[in-house]
């Protein structure tokens, strides 16, 4: 569904993804020198683009640049490593194996006829079933019985972002102003909220194994905790164009998008609360949480790539 920060990658090597290890040399000289420029002007941290080419879009696949994508968004982290890409304007799932090999995966129609169309969010359970929003539903497609099916929301409500939770049996999801949950083949909307006055579209979810389920709307960060409560995270901190987010396995390390840019709050006793930017100018749109929690991967639609910071 998820560069390289010296000060914090000892203590990232400490959590793994809620969400969504080798070193990979850049896609390609052109994709380096502007991944170089990105760098230097944000001093920040610097990041590799793993697959596709700055700006160029198209639909191919290939290992590092010669791979294209067609505004990439949700980024998902299997347990073998690999990596899933919702390629939103190609219609379809990519899939990176050694960071960088990008292959297509062969999604059949529905029973209906329907072709997959303008995936966003993605997640896997642990059966291999792949689950995306599409902004009216959430496409589930099972590669162990080649099928795919289509489910459209009952409310007329956007579903935005897809987890899987912690034990990887069901999906968690993002139901405008609330979250859902699949239960084997049934789909459950608008089951939690997440705020008392439900008036924050959320866009996006991360389910921890800390029990509580991570989301965010535009300008604030929310959790459902294991009891069914709910809580609004550091309100004494301002927020403004909050995109995805994902979370450390014990929820000490929150990451997000904010405008474009990545940034990082650490959440533990005794922390002092704060914003701290990894990276800027990224125009970073999905984020995903590698296993080892050494590394964060995501995806720009702005660019047409798949990157990889370092922790």
């Amino acid at each position: 569904m998820k560069i390289f920060f010296s000060v914090l990658c000892l203590s990232a090597l400490l959590f793994t993804a809620c969400k969504k290890n080798n070193d990979v040399q850049p896609a390609s000289a052109d994709a380096a020198n502007e991944n170089s420029k990105l760098a230097v002007d944000a001093t920040y941290a610097s990041y590799k683009v793993i697959a596709g080419a700055s700006g160029q879009s198209g639909f191919q696949n290939g290992n590092g640049n010669k791979a294209r994508f067609n505004s990439p968004r949700g980024i998902w982290v299997n347990k073998d490593g690999s990596l899933l890409v919702a390629d939103h304007s190609n219609d379809a799932i990519r899939k990176l194996t050694s960071d960088t090999v990008v292959t297509t995966l062969n999604v059949p129609k529905t029973s209906n006829n329907e072709s997959l169309s303008g995936p966003d969010g993605i997640a896997a359970l642990n059966d291999g079933t792949v689950g995306m929003t599409d902004g009216n539903g959430i496409w589930f497609y099972k590669p162990n019985n080649n099928t795919l099916s289509h489910y459209i929301t009952n409310f007329h409500e956007s579903i935005t972002d897809i987890d899987a939770n912690p034990d990887g049996s069901y999906f968690w999801f993002t139901n405008n102003y609330k979250l859902g949950y699949t239960q084997g083949n049934n789909v459950w909307e608008a089951k939690y909220s997440v705020n008392d006055t439900d008036y924050d579209p959320l866009y996006s979810v991360s389910a921890c194994a800390n029990g509580r389920k991570y989301t965010i709307g535009y300008e604030n960060i929310y959790a459902l905790n294991a009891d069914g409560s709910h809580s609004t995270l550091f309100p004494y901190l301002t927020f403004k164009g909050l995109g995805d987010i994902v979370v450390s396995k014990d929820g000490s390390k929150i990451y997000f998008i904010e405008n474009g840019d990545i940034k990082m709050i650490e959440n533990c006793y005794r922390c002092q609360i704060k914003k701290t930017t990894l990276a800027i100018r990224t125009k970073a749109s999905y984020l995903a949480l590698a296993n080892s929690g050494r590394f964060l991967y995501f995806t720009s639609s702005y660019y047409n790539t798949v990157n990889k910071l370092t922790l």
